[in-house]
């Protein structure tokens, strides 16, 4: 079974993901447990989309990618057991977003580079 999740996992990174505009971007993430009001992306942001992260969608991912860690789907087990303020956003799901959010602003212009690291987590509360 993991050798099929696996060989799928390759040929869906191999096929080309469209034109997208290059951006280097920066999240400003909040401390594990915290349960603060997410902030507000910069007043000079050049663009902005609002997205909630709701509990159904969080899981049909965590399904889609074979991912069962409860902190994406369980909120009594990401507060009690993992010690967050929510479910967990999954880093994966957010890298996809604003990969969407560059092909939507720049549809002409192809991506070169892009890499994305969760530094901290984000939270549906």
């Amino acid at each position: 079974m993991q050798d099929r999740r696996d060989r799928a996992k390759h040929e869906a990174a191999k096929r080309p993901i469209g034109p997208l505009l290059p951006q280097q971007l920066q999240h400003q993430g909040r401390e594990q447990g915290a349960v603060d009001d997410q902030p507000e992306p910069p007043e000079d942001a050049v663009w902005r989309r609002p997205w909630i992260a709701d509990p159904t969608l969080l899981f049909r991912y965590s399904a889609l990618t074979f991912n069962g860690h409860r902190i994406h789907y369980d909120v009594e087990y990401a507060r009690e057991v993992e010690g967050y303020g929510g479910l967990v956003v999954h880093g994966p799901l957010l890298a996809t977003l604003m990969l969407e959010l560059l092909q939507e602003q720049g549809p002409d212009r192809p991506l070169r580079r892009f890499m994305f690291r969760a530094v901290s987590p984000v939270l549906h509360s």
